[in-house]
């Protein structure tokens, strides 16, 4: 279960990706505010525009930060 956590928040490259943390801490804290406000009302509470803007602004924030990074170049072999 570590290893998935590590790896689903890091880069292609093994680095640790702070937006990707931001994003998990974001999606985490609206759906346990959801849980237990769900749980107080004894059914299903409705999930507010402004909660879902705060879930999931970050993760279309990593999707446009993705989209503007320079594509890697392979590596060409040496030719001896």
């Amino acid at each position: 279960m570590f290893k998935f956590l590590t790896s689903a928040l890091s880069e292609a490259d093994g680095s640790p990706s702070t937006v990707r943390l931001v994003a998990a801490i974001s999606a985490l804290a609206v759906l346990t505010v959801w849980c237990v406000t769900s749980v107080q009302a004894h059914g299903l509470a409705p999930i507010s525009a402004e909660q879902l803007t705060l879930a999931l602004a970050p993760l279309g924030f990593k999707v446009l930060q993705k989209s503007k990074e320079a594509p890697a170049v392979p590596a060409t072999p040496a030719v001896a």
